[in-house]
């Protein structure tokens, strides 16, 4: 059997549909056994509409990556430059603000790629690390960042309309040498 080819790239507005898609059917399947459903169908519209993804996008608030198998789309990761709230002095960090994988293109090593590609970004900004929430019943997801280097550090609440959900903050320290050492690649 030939081996998956897997891309990852940064993507604009161009891409807001099926990044959209994504996210939609992503949050969809995490959240609909646990929300009123009102309130998942807001939450879905005010954040994974085409529209929403675009304007977010045009506006510079946040980047995307999207990660394809084979040449179909199946996962991106959404982020921005934020302090962390948690550990303190973590000021020049990478906030993961979403990171989706369609339940299809799953075990192909989406999730773990794409946080090897925001680490590269994170190191070429010379950021201390990379910082995302994490819903504390999503273990297949918790256990995900753990694999993949992340740690807990805190707590913090996450709203779906009505329903509030506790989100284990999570921290992924880069190391000083590979900042160093990429500030002076350049040269």
């Amino acid at each position: 059997m030939p081996r998956a080819i897997v891309d990852i790239q940064n993507v604009g507005a161009d891409a807001a549909e099926v990044l959209a898609h994504i996210g939609t059917s992503s949050f969809r399947d995490a959240y609909a056994a646990h929300s009123d459903p009102d309130d998942l169908e807001a939450h879905v519209k005010e954040f994974f509409s085409v529209q929403a993804v675009r304007a977010c996008i045009e506006t510079r608030q946040s980047s995307y990556v999207l990660a394809s198998v084979d040449g179909q789309p199946g996962a991106f990761a959404k982020y921005r430059i934020a302090p962390c709230p948690v550990p303190a002095g973590a000021l020049h960090a990478l906030e993961l603000q979403q990171l989706y994988v369609l339940a299809s293109h799953q075990r192909h090593g989406l999730g773990a790629r794409l946080v090897q590609f925001l680490s590269k970004i994170a190191v070429r900004q010379q950021l201390q690390g990379i910082w995302l929430s994490c819903w504390e019943d999503a273990d297949w997801a918790l256990s995900f960042y753990l694999k993949n280097g992340f740690s807990r550090v805190g707590t913090a609440d996450f709203a779906v309309g009505s329903t509030t959900y506790c989100d284990y903050l999570l921290w992924l320290a880069l190391e000083p040498e590979c900042r160093k050492s990429a500030s002076h690649s350049h040269t």
